[in-house]
C-alpha cells in the first residue's frame, strides 16, 4: 500500500508533537509503513480447533469448583 505524501507529512508531525524529534520522508515512510503492517497483522482472526480461544476455553467462570 502506497502512502501518500500529505499523510506522511502528518505522521511527521504527529512523530515530533510525541517524541520531540525530527523524522525524514523516507523514515516516516519506512516507520508508517511497518505500522500498517503490524495492523494488518493484528487485525487478522485467529484460527484454532474448535472454533473457541484457548482462553475462553478454560476461563475460570466455565471451570467447575474443586473440591475440598
Amino acid at each position: 500500500m502506497q502512502i501518500p505524501d500529505n499523510r506522511l507529512t502528518e505522521f511527521q508531525r504527529i512523530y515530533k508533537e510525541e517524541y520531540g524529534e525530527e523524522i525524514s520522508l523516507p523514515q516516516a515512510r519506512e516507520m508508517a509503513q511497518r505500522l500498517l503492517t503490524l495492523y494488518t497483522i493484528l487485525s487478522r482472526p485467529i484460527h484454532g480447533g474448535g472454533g473457541a480461544s484457548a482462553s475462553s476455553r478454560h476461563s475460570p467462570a466455565q471451570t467447575e469448583p474443586e473440591a475440598s
